[in-house]
């Protein structure tokens, strides 16, 4: 029920909701025993009226600060899940685009140095048809598992579409985006068990590095996109670099 109200609507409209309630609860309440009692007393029907609505504040005031923060949790939560791909827990493309539009800003400003990567399960489509989408779907959340171990630190990693990935490495020299490229491809020759079979899998990685960055998003991508076809042209399973 909470959930569907903060999808629809502003946490301060439904704790302005809640609040109202409480208000009505306790106002109805006193007029209600001020009306039963008023005849024999007016003073004691004060009071009691009195008492009746602050003990109803209080019985509605708690749970709704309890409320309050269940729902500014779950707000946080629901923010957090529409920026993540459900399948791999990495950044979704949307989520990804936003934060490297505002990296290369940044970069292009001061100069520094910038690496972006992408890299590509070989041969998905064989992996589908043999082992169905379920088990393609197995092989892309190990390769976000994977993928998550290797970069602990680094927050710019996103499912960039389909069986395509990407990254950015911010302030590295180009030996070192290499190094990372490298490491990424060997680390995704792996494979898993699926439905007692083995699916063994491999990807190719194209990279672009840039030591003072001059070039905007598009073509920083259409540069690594490239190199990436440019390791799948020399046999998959391959790393393609090119400095800028």
């Amino acid at each position: 029920m909470f959930e569907k109200l903060v999808r629809k609507h502003s946490v301060q409209m439904v704790i302005f909701f809640i609040w109202f309630i409480s208000v009505l609860i306790s106002g109805l309440l006193t007029l209600f025993i001020m009306r039963i009692t008023l005849d024999e007393n007016y003073m004691i029907a004060l009071i009691i009226a009195c008492s009746a609505a602050t003990v109803a504040s209080l019985s509605t005031s708690i749970p709704t600060t309890l409320v309050y923060k269940k729902i500014i949790k779950m707000k946080d939560e629901i923010i957090k899940l529409s920026k993540i791909d459900g399948l791999t827990k990495l950044l979704n493309r949307t989520s990804f685009m936003e934060l490297y539009e505002q990296l290369v800003k940044v970069s292009i400003e001061k100069q520094d140095s910038l690496a972006v990567i992408i890299f590509d399960l070989d041969h998905f489509k064989r992996i589908n048809d043999s082992y169905g989408h379920a088990g393609g779907d197995k092989v892309l959340e190990r390769v976000g598992t994977i993928i998550k171990q290797l970069l602990p630190k680094q927050e710019l990693i996103g499912r960039f579409g389909g069986e395509e990935f990407i990254v950015v490495l911010h302030e590295v020299t180009k030996d070192e985006a290499g190094v990372i490229g490298e490491r990424i491809r060997h680390e995704l020759n792996s494979s898993i068990i699926y439905n007692e079979k083995e699916i063994n899998f491999t990807v190719s990685v194209g990279i672009v590095h840039t030591s003072h960055c001059n070039l905007n998003t598009d073509n920083l991508i259409k540069i690594a996109d490239d190199n990436l076809y440019i390791a799948k042209r020399n046999g998959r399973n391959n790393t393609s670099i090119e400095y800028v």
